[in-house]
């Protein structure tokens, strides 16, 4: 009899799992508490343009991305935007785009925001509240890969492997702040629309979404370095914003200025990542296993939590549980 899976979180690692089970014939079904998948590949409408507010690109470094990617490129939904020794590669309309082709034809249920989970003889019960109400959903097995500290919140109070536990509590996040900007006329940022080097301490990127070539409009993107993002977290949403338009004046014309929203992640960059299988095993009765960004597989030459590692993590999760 086929085993009923629910992933919790519909970012790339979720899909990715997603599509490796039902590639073997697995039945799936991913909660997401968001209104689109994508987690922190994220884009915002605003007017007439868009934004990438999550991640602005993504490399590849193991062979097994690669041959994702290559079929991503032949799909038409990335294409290389900058980099010639080391291509920086971006998704075409915004960064959201490429997980909701990647979903499509899984089944999703968005707005869901899992409140708690039991563990019974049969199975787990899941907890969470939908557009229609509370909800109770049966699962067999579960992979979540929301990031950990709200993984421990809802797999709360079931009793994890010690180990496990130490392993999971000892990865640590760091937010962000992303200022988004819209301009009217060009911005001040150079070619190919994007700075990642020479800039102050307290910022991390800035990103022109109108020279990337996903916006027509030109709306620019500031990101806060963690450093600063923790250190300025008790600061109001009007302080924040005032600082990073002082702070990133020199890309844009502070008089072109049309429009600004700010984007806050709470956990936005995994300062401490796993190094393992791509993922930890809670050692319930039931399989229940934590994936994710932080989760890095032996093949990925990295320790940085990034695009790459979420793919690969997804991926080695969904491959586990068809051997079960």
């Amino acid at each position: 009899m086929e085993k009923d899976t629910v992933i919790i979180g519909g970012g790339l690692a979720g899909i990715m799992a997603a599509v490796t089970l039902t590639e073997q014939g697995s039945k799936v079904r991913i909660l997401d508490k968001g209104r689109s998948v994508g987690g922190r590949m994220a884009t915002r409408r605003i007017g007439e343009g868009k934004a990438d507010h999550g991640a602005q690109f993504f490399t590849v470094r193991t062979d097994a991305f690669k041959h994702h990617v290559s079929r991503w490129e032949q799909n038409s939904w990335v294409r290389r935007w900058f980099g010639d020794d080391h291509p920086r590669y971006m998704a075409h309309d915004g960064m959201n785009r490429l997980v909701k082709e990647l979903a499509s034809g899984l089944e999703v249920s968005l707005e869901t925001k899992v409140k708690a989970i039991e563990e019974g003889p049969s199975g787990f019960v899941i907890y969470g509240d939908t557009p229609g109400g509370p909800a109770e959903i049966q699962a067999d097995r579960i992979i979540v890969t929301v990031p950990v500290p709200q993984s421990l919140q809802m797999t709360y109070p079931l009793v994890l492997n010690q180990e496990a536990e130490k392993q999971l509590k000892s990865l640590v996040y760091a937010p962000s702040y992303v200022l988004l900007v819209t301009l009217e006329g060009p911005s001040k940022v150079p070619d190919p629309g994007i700075v990642k080097s020479g800039l102050p301490a307290s910022l991390d990127t800035v990103a022109d979404n109108r020279q990337k070539g996903i916006s027509d409009e030109t709306i620019v993107s500031i990101y806060a370095s963690g450093e600063w993002a923790e250190a300025n977290v008790d600061l109001s949403k009007d302080e924040i914003i005032t600082q990073l338009m002082d702070i990133g004046a020199d890309y844009f014309d502070p008089a072109a200025v049309t429009g600004f929203q700010l984007k806050k992640w709470r956990y936005a960059e995994v300062k401490e990542t796993h190094k393992g299988n791509g993922f930890i095993d809670a050692g319930l009765r039931h399989p229940l296993l934590f994936a994710g960004d932080a989760f890095i597989t032996p093949e990925d030459p990295s320790s940085r939590s990034r695009v790459e590692s979420a793919v690969l993590s997804g991926i080695a999760a969904g491959k586990h549980l068809t051997k079960g």
